[in-house]
This record gives structure tokens, sequence and C-alpha cells, in this order.
């Protein structure tokens, strides 16, 4: 989950500042991801989890916000945060959904099932970007 992440917050952050800081925003995150999990398995803190997700969530809410610079891949980043915004209620309401499906599947399991599609956003646009490349 942690490269994935990386990986849209880096799109993110090269579609609307640069490549260059999209690459180190996701180097970091890439590095700090594991870190935070890490401080939260040794302390029981997960102060520096939340803040990473949550301020990534943040990031992709202001972008959707702007426009990408130019050329860029215009990924709609807003429907990203409601995907994503729909896995975290799967999460949070886990022992609901596994009592609602008969102890069949649970909210947490079905989280990464739905935050997967978080990608249809990001596919999209690519698809996109090449339809309109092979129109020129």
């Amino acid at each position: 989950m942690t490269v994935a992440f990386a990986g849209l917050l880096g799109l993110g952050v090269a579609s609307h500042v640069s490549a260059r800081a999209g690459q180190c925003f996701a180097v970091t995150v890439l590095l700090c991801g594991p870190l935070s999990v890490w401080v939260w398995a040794a302390s029981g803190n997960l102060l520096p989890w939340a803040l990473l997700q949550g301020g990534g969530l943040v990031l992709l809410l202001v972008l959707a916000c702007l426009r990408p610079l130019p050329g860029a891949l215009a990924v709609r980043w807003g429907l990203v945060v409601a995907i994503y915004a729909v896995a975290k209620g799967l999460e949070q309401y886990d022992a609901a959904v596994f009592a609602a499906t008969g102890e069949f599947i649970s909210g947490h399991s079905l989280k990464h099932g739905v935050a997967a599609f978080a990608a249809w956003p990001v596919l999209s646009a690519l698809r996109t970007l090449g339809q309109n490349a092979n129109q020129r």
C-alpha cells in the first residue's frame, strides 16, 4: 500500500509542481511509510502514520482544486479521494461489514479491493493521454 500511495502522491506533485519534486516526494513517502509503521509497532504511537496518510489525503484534495501543469497528466484527484474515503469507511466499520455479509468478508478485506479502484482515475487519464497522442 505504501508503494502505491507513494506513487500516487509523487504523480500528483509531479503533475502540479515539477517532475523532480514528484520524484523527491515519492521517495520521501516510500521511506517514511515503513518508518511510520515501525514507530507504531515499536511504541504504539499511530501519529506518524496518521500524519502521513492524512497529510497525503489533504494534499490530494488540494491538487483536486488546482490545474495541472501544461502537458501534465490530468488525473481526477477528487475521484481518487472519494474512492479512498469509501475504502476507509469499510475499514472503519470492519466488524459491521463482517456481520452484514454473514461473516463472509470483513470491511478490512473489502477496503483493499475498493482502494485498488483508486488507480482507475489514473488509468483513465493515461488512456486519454494516449488517445490524444494518437490523434496528433
